[in-house]
């Protein structure tokens, strides 16, 4: 981001008021005013004092590093999610090959149909769905056992990534606007001093002026009168 630029209107004033037009007789030759030099002055004070090449620079570098976060957090969210697909077809997989359904279903429609017929088949059918509802929760309870999985390290590696890379855009962020902040009333101080600094050297510059028409006038007078006393001094 490019602020104003108060050095070259800075140069623009020097250089008008160092121009041909202000330029007075001294010592028998034409030089510069008294205003012409505090222009000059002004202008190399600015320049040497003025911060607001560093703090843009600083604002670029902030901005640069925002982008490379954002840039960090689209590689890490590409990488991340064929690693994800990855553990789910594992996954699914593995469960579909523990499963094995048709088997199991096919033995239970004839057990259920023995069951209906014998008191002792019942008994081992209820039996059978006592043990097949244990294999049902043993998913659950090995999940429970187990602890966390690959998929679950995964997901709270992204979680902890996400949140990582969103505090530190916010911060980023912050940081910018308080930059920019900081440069915004830089600005205006500059301005302000600037206004101030021409407001002093046109009064300084009229007063010049001034006193230079007083100077002609009085030398008018003084020529005047003394052809005035010449010519009494003739007759």
């Amino acid at each position: 981001m490019r602020w104003g630029r108060p050095t070259g209107r800075k140069l623009a004033t020097e250089q008008r008021l160092c121009g041909p037009k202000y330029w007075i007789w001294r010592g028998g030759v034409r030089d510069v005013t008294i205003t012409c030099e505090r222009a000059r002055k002004a202008t190399s004070e600015y320049e040497k004092n003025s911060k607001v090449k560093t703090y843009e620079k600083q604002l670029e570098d902030m901005v640069a590093e925002g982008r490379a976060l954002s840039a960090r957090k689209d590689r890490a969210a590409d990488g991340y999610q064929p690693v994800l697909q990855k553990a789910i077809d594992d996954k699914t997989r593995q469960r579909a090959a523990d499963l094995d359904t048709d088997g199991i279903l096919t033995r239970a429609h004839g057990l259920k149909e023995v069951a209906e017929s014998d008191g002792f088949a019942l008994f081992l059918t209820i039996v059978l769905h006592l043990l097949l509802l244990c294999l049902d929760a043993m998913p659950v309870l090995a999940k429970v056992l187990s602890g966390a999985t690959a998929y679950d390290t995964l997901l709270g590696a992204r979680h902890r990534t996400s949140r990582k890379l969103y505090t530190e855009e916010l911060e980023v962020q912050q940081t910018c606007a308080r930059l920019e902040h900081d440069l915004r009333r830089h600005r205006v101080q500059l301005d302000t001093a600037d206004r101030m600094s021409r407001l002093d050297q046109e009064y300084q510059r009229a007063q010049a002026e001034r006193a230079a028409a007083e100077r002609a006038e009085l030398d008018t007078r003084m020529e005047r009168i003394m052809r005035t006393r010449g010519t009494s001094t003739a007759v």
